[in-house]
């Protein structure tokens, strides 16, 4: 499994515990419950129920790339279309 060159390996438990302290910070305006999972190319955000769920990818490159405050933004913008 070959993830993005500028986050191999351990960088991506570090990625996911980035992820992790921005969603549990919160995001302003987004009351969604959100939930992630690791997928090759980065992780998987999803909300609501299982019936109605939504996502979409926040990719290794975005997350090393972007600030905090720009990924809360993309995160925000992604919910509300």
């Amino acid at each position: 499994m070959a993830l993005d060159s500028r986050v191999p390996g351990k960088e991506s438990k570090q990625a996911a515990e980035r992820l992790s302290r921005i969603l549990a910070e919160g995001v302003p305006g987004v009351r969604e419950d959100l939930r992630y999972y690791y997928v090759k190319e980065g992780f998987q955000v999803i909300w609501g129920t299982r019936q109605g769920e939504e996502q979409f990818l926040l990719s290794f490159a975005q997350l090393h790339d972007l600030t905090d405050e720009e990924l809360r933004h993309l995160i925000r913008s992604s919910l509300s279309g």
